[in-house]
């Protein structure tokens, strides 16, 4: 998934959902944060004092990071492609080979479980960011289906096809996805970005393995996410007002509040397939701009959104405007900083990593830290 999901999506319905738009705004932000915080390790300020931050994403020209077993189990694993355990509830998978476990998972106990994890910590300063983190991921478990956040071969694949408006099958193969594939099959790249974008409605590709032909059906898999995370929002706004015994499974919980209207599905389903630019910030752009002609009910305007520079969180705490930062160079130290929306957001980063590598992941018999 992309910007029109991670961010235009999930601001749109943390407002159907009953966030304010504050609060719609930081959860979208934080979302869509997690594609955009590529810079890691300890940044000084003028004053001495320090802060370290980690990165939840990096760039696909990065190669050096992206070949990295390491910078992938930290990276890819617990923010994009969390695994699914082949959806089996914590110790009752059969044995399996270690990497069939990583394989991510359409909202897999393990997802639910993290998701569980988020809102109980919902009523902390940076609740919202952590959550809007979870959110990124557990959207993800649907649009990354079948891959695993590191390089290995089960993501190899090939023959890549789209169903046209004439019903016909048409290869869409390249050379770079084929090149990807032997050289670097790293969670979906060998699909470059056809996993992400929700107007596809039917595509269809093969594994190198024996799991051979795939057909997969973005515009479903993305309106059965959202209305999961709506309802994930729900349950998180109930939180806070007052603390749920959450012993039994989300799925469960679920059961008792409202996911989308008939209305807003359709709404949803309607944006999704005729807003069809291969370009991401392309379908963030139109979605915006859906929002001023009052295609989206309830929504009128959705927020600019800006990763770096002006208008950014980190420009708000750090005051630069740079896309990637000057190693050793200190920023001056505001006593906001403390507060800031970047740093929360850091903060929380930060926590569920560990959370997801450290307890999370292990509780379900996978060491992957």
């Amino acid at each position: 998934m992309q910007k029109d999901f991670h961010y235009d999506v999930i601001y749109v319905l943390a407002k159907w959902g009953g966030f304010s738009t504050d609060e719609a705004y930081v959860l979208a932000y934080s979302s869509q944060y997690v594609d955009d915080a590529n810079n890691t390790g300890r940044i000084k300020f003028t004053n001495s004092a320090s802060y370290t931050r980690t990165s939840s994403a990096h760039e696909t020209k990065d190669l050096l990071h992206n070949a990295n077993d390491a910078e992938n189990h930290n990276v890819w694993l617990p923010f994009h492609f969390i695994p699914g355990n082949q959806g089996y509830e914590r110790g009752k998978a059969p044995n399996m080979p270690f990497e069939d476990k990583l394989i991510c998972t359409p909202d897999s106990f393990i997802a639910r479980d993290m998701i569980k994890e988020v809102i109980s910590k919902a009523n902390r300063p940076n609740g919202l960011h952590r959550f809007g983190i979870a959110l990124h991921t557990y959207a993800d478990t649907w649009a990354h289906r079948g891959f695993i956040g590191m390089v290995t071969d089960k993501n190899k694949m090939h023959n890549i096809r789209r169903r046209n408006a004439d019903g016909n099958l048409v290869e869409v193969d390249t050379i770079m996805n084929r090149a990807i594939s032997e050289v670097l099959p790293l969670g979906h790249g060998p699909a470059i970005c056809n996993p992400d974008m929700p107007f596809l409605e039917e595509w269809v590709f093969e594994f190198y393995d024996e799991r051979g032909e795939q057909k997969y059906l973005n515009t479903e898999y993305f309106l059965v996410a959202a209305d999961n995370i709506i309802k994930a929002m729900r349950v998180f706004l109930d939180y806070r007002k007052s603390p749920i015994n959450f012993t039994e499974d989300l799925s469960a919980l679920f059961d008792g509040y409202a996911g989308l209207s008939e209305n807003q599905s359709n709404v949803l389903k309607g944006l999704f397939t005729t807003i069809t630019s291969e370009e991401g910030n392309d379908r963030h752009n139109a979605w915006l701009q859906r929002a001023i002609d009052g295609d989206i009910p309830g929504v009128d305007v959705i927020p600019e959104y800006m990763a770096k520079g002006e208008g950014s969180w980190k420009y708000s705490a750090l005051g630069t405007k740079l896309e990637i930062d000057i190693q050793g160079k200190p920023f001056d130290y505001q006593p906001e900083f403390l507060v800031s929306d970047w740093k929360r957001f850091h903060d929380a980063l930060q926590e569920q990593r560990q959370y997801i590598l450290l307890e999370l992941l292990p509780s379900y018999g996978i060491c992957a830290s």
